[in-house]
């Protein structure tokens, strides 16, 4: 159903006087771990945040700080804080949980991260500092992927121990099915002075990284032979974002990239991608910029995809933004919100309890709008919440959230909205330049 966007201010605000606030907004501080890699020695890490950046230990190890959650179980809510630094290109990354139902919250990772700057050239450096947590973790919850200073580092949450997997990455998404990390590798170009930015796997147990090589070029006829001629360097690549797995841990879905300098004419096509083989599956054109552009479940339609152009690739056209959904097995695919103006749609996330249901959010501006729709009936319900960035509870009875605050690059607390409209609580409120990024359900 095509729809146009508007404003409405009053109808977005968030019910404040409905809310409860939870208890301390402190969570409890990291305390000392040991971070070890094999081979490697173990360098010792800080119990609290160090005042000054420190971007290695001695060792070339990245310094990361940990607290054990224990064997914890229930419904989980995980966010991400980013925290200034006295250091104008640094600032501390927390992650933090705290039970759905309110409660002390903990701070289970921190460390210091690296903002993104322009280089000389006018691009923009690789840097990994507000991580999409949905992505980070392993099927069970327990473990979670990080990218710091560059190297990748499995976080054991139940001990508190972190372990470097011995390879260089950004942007770690953990399979499904618990097998393999992909990740985003810097790569440089021969005799170009350009830097490729393809994907790579590694087992989830560590061992050798393997690059992601498509094995056709993913585009129509006319623009191969270009490709061809020019781009001789073919490879699924990112675009500010982590890789979204298959249920399975089959396929991937990621945008596929041609190295810069003479292809940046060739359009950049989102694909799905089977990893064993390297087999292109269905191309998607002008996927949503948002981190969080796609959501893939064991379903009919498995993959939910936010667009952001006046077409979707081959497969559809005639709007602006649109969300679809698509059957790679059948090739079915079906439009599922179309917008009638050009917004930022993104976040969808499958209610995991209602097979029907869809959330997602509609970016215009600073204006974020929240949205529920019933794929089969086509009812597409807008909430009286405005997030940053939303996601059911294990039970699809409520909504956890960033609350966006005007004027704010991410969002400013954590609220948990019931589906049923009875409630409100906020769990956690932004204090002391603090901001909130990222936001992740696990079930135990």
């Amino acid at each position: 159903m095509r729809r146009g966007f508007g404003l409405e201010v009053a109808a977005i605000a968030l019910v404040v006087s409905s809310c409860t606030v939870g208890p301390s907004e402190i969570p409890s501080p990291p305390a000392t771990v040991s971070l070890s890699a094999s081979p490697g020695p173990t360098a010792a890490v800080s119990s609290t945040p160090a005042p000054t950046a420190s971007a290695s230990s001695a060792s070339g190890l990245p310094i990361v700080r940990t607290t054990a959650l224990g064997q914890v179980t229930g419904n989980w809510l995980f966010y991400g804080v980013r925290i200034p630094r006295p250091e104008p290109d640094r600032i501390e990354v927390q992650i933090a949980a705290v039970p759905v139902g309110g409660g002390a919250a903990t701070i289970v990772v921190a460390f210091d991260a690296h903002i993104t700057t322009r280089t000389n050239s006018g691009t923009f450096d690789i840097s990994d500092n507000a991580p999409y947590l949905r992505r980070r973790f392993s099927p069970d919850g327990r473990r979670m992927v990080l990218s710091i200073d560059g190297q990748l580092v499995v976080v054991d949450l139940v001990s508190g121990q972190a372990k470097p997997l011995g390879v260089r990455g950004y942007y770690p998404s953990w399979s499904r099915d618990g097998s393999q990390i992909a990740f985003v590798l810097e790569k440089p170009v021969a005799d170009t002075g350009a830097t490729a930015f393809p994907i790579g796997v590694v087992p989830a147990a560590g061992g050798s990284p393997r690059e992601l090589r498509a094995s056709r070029l993913p585009y129509s006829s006319s623009t191969v032979m270009v490709a061809v001629l020019v781009c001789v360097f073919p490879c699924i690549s990112y675009d500010d974002a982590s890789i979204e797995w298959s249920p399975d841990g089959s396929r991937i879905f990621s945008v596929n990239h041609y190295p810069p300098g003479d292809c940046a004419d060739v359009c950049p096509d989102h694909a799905t991608m089977e990893v064993a083989t390297g087999r292109i599956g269905t191309r998607i054109g002008w996927v949503s910029l948002a981190p969080s552009y796609a959501h893939w479940r064991a379903g009919s339609p498995e993959l939910a995809i936010a667009t952001r152009s006046v077409s979707v690739s081959d497969l559809t056209s005639g709007s602006n933004s649109m969300i679809v959904g698509i059957d790679e097995g059948t090739g079915n695919v079906r439009t599922l919100v179309d917008v009638a103006e050009q917004v930022q749609l993104r976040d969808p996330r499958w209610n995991p309890a209602v097979a029907d249901e869809l959330l997602y959010v509609a970016e215009r501006a600073d204006f974020f709008e929240t949205h529920v729709v019933n794929i089969r009936t086509g009812k597409d319900t807008r909430l009286p919440i405005s997030a940053y960035e939303a996601t059911w509870i294990w039970d699809g009875s409520a909504i956890a959230y960033l609350a966006k605050s005007p004027g704010l690059s991410f969002g400013s607390a954590l609220h948990v909205w019931k589906r049923d409209g009875s409630g409100e609580t906020e769990l956690r409120r932004a204090t002391g330049g603090q901001a909130f990024f990222s936001i992740a359900s696990v079930n135990y």
